[in-house]
């Protein structure tokens, strides 16, 4: 069992330009517009500190139906590329213990490590 975790948490904000090899973005890319950088902190504290009560209190469920709800492509067929070849997967969401869980054409379900999969779109 779990008994603590490090967690590492970065937002990109008013960054326009990134190195090409990153598939990367920011708040001022995405909105067209410079942000302030203290209300994006106060918002993301409230934030992680009410999903941390949540956890500590054992509604991790709670957390997940809202991850799912936002979840990108969350039951459609998606493109991947897994270890090299570009394969359709239906995507099905997240495996309790955090894996991408997809699903073939012959209905094979698949459970990856995020770093182990390209979306490809």
């Amino acid at each position: 069992q779990l008994s603590w975790s490090v967690v590492g948490v970065s937002i990109n904000v008013n960054q326009a330009i990134f190195d090409e090899t990153f598939n990367a973005t920011s708040l001022k890319v995405l909105l067209n517009k410079d942000i302030e950088v203290d209300r994006v902190l106060k918002l993301f504290c409230k934030y992680f500190e009410k999903y941390y009560l949540e956890l500590k209190s054992n509604k991790s469920s709670r957390i997940k139906e809202s991850y799912l709800k936002h979840f990108f492509r969350l039951n459609n067929w998606m493109d991947f590329e897994i270890a090299g070849n570009v394969q359709t997967m239906f995507v099905e969401g997240v495996s309790d213990d955090g894996l991408l869980w997809l699903k073939n054409k012959n209905g094979r379900d698949s459970f990856l490590d995020v770093k182990a999969v390209k979306w490809v779109y």
